[in-house]
Parts: C-alpha cells; sequence; structure tokens
C-alpha cells in the first residue's frame, strides 16, 4: 500500500496555517461568554465560510459538489467536525445549506422543493444527526443526486464516547463509576453492536458491501487525516477543502460550547485505561456487525489509496 505519511503530515501542517487564523476568533468567543451566551459552533460554521471563496465558487455549477452534497452524521464518530468541513465545502462550491428546520417542515409536508428553491437555490449541503433510512425520502425530494459520505467508529470506543457525552455531559450530577458505565454498556442503543449499521444502512440487514455501496464515501475516525485524503480525490476536491478545525478532544477538560451550562464535556477515560469489569462487559457484548463494517470502510479506504498511486500525496 502507498504510504501516506507525507500526505498527511502536509494536511497537518495545513491545519495549523487554518486553527492559526481561526484562534483570534475562538478566543473571542470565550471572551464573549462573559457578556452572554456563544458558541464555538456557529463562530467556526462562520470560519468556514469567510474565506478564499469566489475562486471555486465560480466553478461550482461545473465542479464536482455541482448536485450538492448530504453527510449522514452518526453520533460520536467524529461528525460534528465532519459537519464543519460539509459546511466549508458548501461555502466554497456555492452549496446552500439544508439544515434540521429544513428537514422537519419536509418531513411534515409543511416545506416543498418548490418553496425551498425560491428562498434558496440549489445544490443544497446537509449534515445532521438522524438515520438514512428515516431521512433517505426527504434528502433524495431535495438533493436527488447529491453525493452521499459518512464516518465509522471502532464500536466500543463509540459506545463509550458517548458515554461520556450523553450521561456524564449532560447531567452536571452523574456519577461516573463503574456501575454506570456497566449499566450504559448493557441498555444503551448505541452499544448493542449494529447501531453504526442501523443508522447508515438504507435496507434491513444490509451487508457492509451494501452499506457502502449507497455511499460515494464513508471514513474512518481512527483514520481521519487519511480519510479526509481520500474524500479529496472520490469527491476531485482541492486538499485546501478538507482543512478542519478539531471541535472536540475528549482527552482534556474544555468548556465548549461557550455559555452553555446544560452540556459539560467529561474527559475520557481513554478504553485500555477502563476498570477491568468494563473491559470485560465490553469484550462480552456482540459487535460482529459494526465491526464488520468498519473493516469494510477500512479496506476501502486502503483501495482508494491504493488506486490513486503515489497521486494520492498530491
Amino acid at each position: 500500500m502507498v504510504s501516506t505519511t507525507r500526505t498527511c503530515f502536509m494536511l497537518a501542517c495545513l491545519q495549523v496555517l487554518l486553527l492559526t487564523s481561526a484562534a483570534e476568533e475562538l478566543c473571542s468567543a470565550q471572551e464573549e461568554a462573559t457578556r452572554g451566551p456563544s458558541n464555538l459552533l456557529q463562530v467556526a460554521e462562520r470560519k468556514t465560510s469567510m474565506d478564499n471563496v469566489s475562486e471555486t465558487q465560480s466553478q461550482s455549477l461545473d465542479g464536482p459538489l455541482r448536485d450538492g452534497l448530504s453527510v449522514i452524521r452518526v453520533p460520536k464518530t467524529g461528525s460534528s467536525t465532519m459537519r464543519l468541513v460539509d459546511l466549508r465545502l458548501g461555502s466554497l462550491y456555492g452549496l446552500n445549506k439544508f439544515d434540521e428546520d429544513h428537514y422537519k417542515d419536509a418531513e411534515n409536508g409543511s416545506l416543498a422543493f418548490e418553496d425551498l428553491a425560491a428562498e434558496v437555490a440549489p445544490p443544497y449541503c446537509y449534515a445532521e444527526h438522524g438515520k438514512r433510512k428515516s431521512r433517505d425520502q426527504v434528502l433524495r425530494g431535495f438533493m436527488p443526486e447529491a453525493a452521499m459520505v459518512s464516518l465509522v467508529r471502532d464500536p466500543r470506543q463509540l459506545c463509550m464516547s458517548k458515554y461520556y457525552h450523553i450521561y456524564a455531559g449532560e447531567d452536571p450530577n452523574a456519577t461516573v463509576n463503574d456501575e454506570t458505565k456497566l449499566d450504559w454498556i448493557m441498555n444503551d442503543d448505541s452499544c448493542t453492536g449494529e447501531y453504526i449499521t442501523q443508522y447508515l444502512e438504507l435496507a434491513d440487514n444490509s451487508t457492509p458491501d451494501e452499506i457502502l455501496e449507497i455511499y460515494n464515501f464513508i471514513g474512518v475516525n481512527e483514520r481521519y487525516n487519511e480519510s479526509l485524503v481520500a474524500l479529496k480525490h472520490v469527491l476531485q476536491l482541492n486538499l485546501s477543502d478538507v482543512l478542519y478545525v478539531k471541535m472536540r478532544d475528549s482527552s482534556s477538560a474544555c468548556n465548549w460550547p461557550v455559555g452553555n451550562t446544560e452540556w459539560v464535556p467529561v474527559v475520557h477515560t481513554p478504553l485500555e485505561e477502563e476498570s477491568a469489569a468494563v473491559r470485560q462487559a465490553l469484550d462480552e457484548k456482540n459487535w460482529t456487525r459494526d465491526e464488520r463494517l468498519v473493516e469494510a470502510a477500512s479496506q476501502k479506504l486502503d483501495s482508494v489509496i491504493a488506486a490513486y498511486g503515489p497521486s494520492f500525496q498530491d
């Protein structure tokens, strides 16, 4: 397989440039928290739409995303960061946002394509949580030829990440210990072993290959930089198009989103440092369906890298 070290290093260096230019805005957002609620996601969304638009946007009608872009966001796979990539691509290629409010209005019949198109012209970019099966009819009605993209993650990691984010993060009085972790592993739907598969499939009991077939690209969380470079090739983008600001870092404490008193980020214990009881409970679960999907997505990523050969690094 072609080495991707140089490419990922280049992407990391380009990220530094983006992060440097965004740093003052992010710090300003933290200062604004003393004067009223603010949200780093809003600041980051603004950042994705500010710079370097005109040259690429002039090519948008004939560009790689001329039919739109839809990101199916599986929770806790790095999808918040991917949402920013989607918004940045929308800004660069002249896509208007099809957001959650649009989706809900369309789902209940109060928004028709003609109405939205009269207000905000297609093509659209979409990046929200919601299972593909339940959302496909609406998305295909408004974005019938849009590129479909998603991310997957090791299911054990996802299960525990959701525990720290939802259970521990949303309740400031939550007790974080083995008892609550074991209860989470036993009962939460993210720990069933087919959570990711059911999120992405269109038909029940789809195989990994059948799921991969209905997406233009599915990246792998554990190979995030490689995945974005591969996405760049698959969608015929520029490397600078897939720059990203990491939205959350669970290895350290933070106050994101600024001013939000309902969600307090909790530092995640690395999986290998969880107690023996927690690791045993995870090992006893049947993760087969999701593990096979992650493995298939990783193999597909390898095949994309191999197919482009040395040019993958360009």
